[in-house]
């Protein structure tokens, strides 16, 4: 007499039968945080290449801090943009405490995105701040990692190539980027009401939020995006990378050892501060601790925005930086109101 099989069996010969077996995520061995360099890189992809040439499969692969310590951007504007079902995502080793000093990211692959077929990295070295971008480009026949500093990088990090990121208050094309702006009591500027601005924010945000639950590119990422104070943290990790680049550019100068007991001063004491500040306006009754030859030579700067170039003092910088946010507010106001007056019009033609 032959036994009922019990359901247990079953339930294994069905298993084994059907082959439903989970896929393994990444479809090589995960790759080490400390194989993230270009030459690293390079010998990874060798390998593998010879199972996938997909940024889906290649996301996967990269350490748990990169997939888990990430900044969303639903509207990014940089050479590797975004639109809210098409997020960029700023993945990284930034961990509380410690600078980053490896980036890695990607859009959702939107076929109107550019960089839409790559990872985008940027490598830091901790000890100077010195930045190397790297595209590594996906296709048919494999993924491969380009020279260092390409032209296309360039344009936006600049010839000396350095970090950017928003800030150092706001997001404003970041997931959770304008959670205190928005909960001001005085609302959104130009003339924007506070609700129109919420919903206007929150609407990329929730699809930005979305895309990254559906579209397989983000797969292995986490699905929870760290809040505002983790992009405060991170804006300030990036700023510290850059001061030590900016400090290494200052000690490599011909001229910084004329210089170097006047910066020491002016950062240490606010005094000097006030002194360098009236030499510089050409103010007088001056405490003329600068030979004037020195002054003419500290106005000659490059920066990223003329009004910064110009500012002769700390009134005049902190004047530049606020004609710069609003700006940036005027700007987001023209677009909440585009948005606002094409969700009206879509409405009374329906």
């Amino acid at each position: 007499m032959i036994k009922p099989l019990s359901l247990g069996i079953l339930a294994i010969l069905f298993s084994t039968s059907s082959g439903a077996v989970e896929p393994k995520p990444c479809p090589v061995a995960p790759l080490q945080e400390s194989k993230i360099t270009a030459e690293g890189l390079t010998k990874y992809l060798a390998i593998f290449n010879k199972k996938s040439t997909s940024i889906e499969d290649f996301v996967c692969c990269l350490p748990e801090q990169f997939r888990q310590s990430i900044a969303v951007a639903h509207s990014s504007v940089a050479a590797q943009n975004s639109r809210p079902e098409s997020p960029r995502v700023i993945m990284s080793n930034f961990v509380s405490g410690k600078p980053p000093t490896k980036f890695l990211s990607i859009n959702g692959g939107h076929p109107d995105l550019n960089q839409s077929n790559s990872v985008e990295m940027v490598l830091v070295d901790d000890k100077t701040g010195e930045v190397t971008l790297h595209d590594i480009s996906f296709s048919k026949d494999g993924a491969k990692v380009s020279e260092a500093n390409p032209p296309l990088c360039l344009k936006c990090h600049g010839s000396s190539p350095h970090l950017i990121f928003e800030g150092p208050t706001l997001w404003p094309r970041f997931v959770n980027g304008m959670v205190t702006e928005l909960d001001h009591p005085a609302g959104f500027a130009n003339g924007v009401s506070r609700s129109a601005a919420k919903n206007y924010f929150e609407s990329k945000e929730s699809a930005a939020k979305r895309a990254l639950k559906e579209n397989p590119r983000y797969r292995c990422l986490t699905k929870d995006v760290p809040g505002v104070n983790f992009l405060i943290e991170f804006d300030d990790a990036i700023e510290e990378q850059n001061e030590k680049r900016i400090a290494s550019l200052a000690r490599e100068s011909k001229d910084f050892s004329r210089f170097k007991t006047a910066m020491y001063a002016q950062a240490v004491c606010p005094q000097a501060e006030m002194d360098l500040d009236c030499q510089l306006s050409g103010g007088r009754d001056c405490k003329n601790w600068l030979a004037p030859e020195a002054v003419r030579e500290l106005l000659v700067v490059g920066t990223l925005r003329d009004s910064i170039a110009r500012a002769l003092n700390v009134e005049e910088l902190n004047k530049a930086i606020r004609e710069e946010k609003a700006r940036l507010d005027k700007s987001f106001a023209a677009e909440i109101k585009a948005s606002s007056r094409e969700k009206w019009e879509s409405s009374i033609s329906v």
